[in-house]
């Protein structure tokens, strides 16, 4: 009897060491959770993590199956299966390194080391790098796959020869499942629900730098709005992958798959747009305002604008008692029908010495400024000061003939808001005009010396013999010249007489220093300048 229990304790050892030894785990990380709405046609990757459970990829070499079905039809719409070789991993040889219409600063070794699923191909038939059902990847921590919806389907892809219906409008199951290679068992499988369709409420902004996207993130949770933080095909960020002890720091991109993607997901549902740090080349301008202004949504009531309150996510200040401050930018929403505010106006100078050419560059983070949190209720300067004023607009929707749909995915937006018009009264009347100050912003340290075209700083260097308060009106122009309407501001600036404000000048101090180019109307050089 007792040689009996120690054979069947034997055997169920043996047993439990047998699966142990060929057990597999797979999640499905991509689409991840929350992110599982999807714009119809659009192209996807599914991205699963891998635990091995303690075997090498050769130990027990597997291909994984990617299989997505419309709700109610048994028969799949995708079906991408990997192809391993007996290191269990997809070999090098079936990786496209030199892929004509990919970009990445990356070496051929790195991307063989973490690829991505758009590169595969079979390297017994050349033709295959079009073929959409090969684009599978197995690595030791990760496997993937590229979907392909439709938007792309001009985009070196055999795809109308595989696929004879588009990813359209409704519910669908997206099933993976690992497979031995040699004897066809499954391993391990797992299924997630996938809606193609709208995502009702949405973020546009930019994702840097790392305090903005502290303050969006905080800024998308309160209002239950999405933000797209998975992978679009085509931009391949390998440090995001599932990996062993150290990440890859593999970038790779293919802006004709990416971009169009991109766009689908803003043509449809409520969109925030936040206005902080974006310029021309970037993918919030180029990508996702282009493509909605080229399908005249910004004028839409689904587009919202917001705006940081104080002109930044945070700004070093003189509190004017031999201390300084630092003050939090909040995310706020323009007023309805406004498309310019005025968020900011810093003073620079004691009123005695001229102020230096380095207080003219943007720089938030040094105090060395004191700053009023609300020019709409006047400004207090002295003569022999710098005055700048911040301010953001909204996007405007151009004509048609005023969006470029370029060949690499992006759109040139050839109208905006683009100047701003100051006229400076003394009562009732004008004593000075000038016209053609840009929108356009360049914060040292950030974008490098990419101008945000969206914000704006304007010096006024204030003249000598400033002695009683004058009123500032502005209002801005468009690309072509056009008054824009809801851009009118007004605020006064009024005598600081804390000091004298040292000796006069005059006026034509003003005129030297105003950094772009000035149309004078009108002025009373009696009372401006010597």
């Amino acid at each position: 009897m007792k040689k009996v229990a120690a054979c069947l304790l034997l055997i169920l050892c043996l047993c439990i060491g047998i699966t142990g030894a060929e057990a597999l785990s797979i999640e499905i990380v991509a689409p991840s959770e929350g992110s599982r709405i999807l714009a119809p046609k659009r192209d996807f990757y599914v991205i699963a993590s891998l635990d091995r459970e303690g075997q090498t990829p050769e130990g027990k070499p597997f291909n994984v199956r990617f299989e997505l079905s419309l709700n109610g039809n048994p028969t799949p719409l995708r079906t991408i299966t990997s192809a391993v070789d007996d290191n269990g991993l997809t070999p090098a040889t079936a990786i496209e390194t030199d892929y004509a219409n990919g970009w990445t600063p990356a070496t051929s070794a790195d991307i063989v080391a973490s690829p991505l699923p758009d590169l595969v191909f079979d390297p017994a038939q050349p033709s295959s790098k079009l073929d959409p059902e090969k684009k599978a990847v197995v690595m030791e921590y990760y496997a993937a796959a590229l979907i392909q919806g439709g938007c792309t389907k001009d985009f070196d892809t055999d795809y109308d020869s595989k696929y004879s219906q588009d990813l359209e409008d409704g519910s669908y199951t997206l099933t993976i499942t690992a497979v031995g290679k040699d004897d066809g068992l499954v391993l391990d499988t797992e299924s997630i629900d996938l809606t193609f369709g709208s995502v009702p409420d949405k973020i546009l902004s930019r994702f840097s730098p790392a305090e903005h996207m502290t303050n969006v993130t905080a800024f998308a949770e309160a209002n239950d709005s999405h933000m797209y933080l998975d992978l679009f095909p085509g931009y391949w960020d390998a440090k995001t992958l599932p990996h062993g002890t150290e990440p890859s720091t593999l970038f790779y991109e293919i802006v004709k798959r990416w971009r169009v993607s991109d766009t689908l997901e803003y043509l449809n549902g409520t969109v925030r747009g936040i206005i902080y740090c974006v310029h021309e080349t970037s993918a919030t301008q180029a990508v996702e305002i282009g493509g909605m202004a080229s399908a005249l949504l910004l004028d839409s009531d689904s587009m919202l604008w917001y705006y940081y309150d104080i002109g930044d996510t945070t700004v070093k200040y003189d509190t004017g008692n031999g201390s300084t401050a630092e003050k939090k930018g909040s995310i706020v929403a323009f007023d309805a029908d406004d498309r310019l505010v005025l968020t900011r106006a810093e003073i620079r100078g004691d009123g005695v010495t001229e102020v230096p050419e380095a207080d003219y560059v943007c720089s938030p983070d040094l105090a060395d400024k004191q700053v009023d949190w609300n020019v709409s209720n006047g400004v207090f300067v002295k003569p022999k000061q710098l005055l700048s004023i911040f301010g953001a607009v909204t996007p405007i929707q151009p004509d048609p003939e005023d969006v470029v749909a370029n060949d690499d995915g992006t759109y040139s937006v050839n109208n905006r808001i683009a100047t701003v018009h100051y006229s400076v009264l003394d009562g009732t009347t004008e004593v000075l005009s000038f016209d053609a100050k840009l929108v356009k912003l360049i914060r040292y340290g950030i974008n490098g010396d990419k101008a945000s075209i969206y914000e704006f700083r304007h010096d006024i260097p204030i003249p000598d013999d400033f002695d009683s308060p004058l009123t500032v009106k502005l209002s801005a122009f468009d690309s072509h010249g056009d008054p824009v309407e809801g851009t009118s501001e007004t605020f006064v600036m009024h005598l600081n007489e804390s000091s004298s404000g040292g000796c006069s000048t005059g006026f034509a101090s003003l005129l030297a220093l105003l950094l772009i180019p000035l149309l004078l109307i009108k002025y009373d050089r009696s009372r401006w300048e010597q």
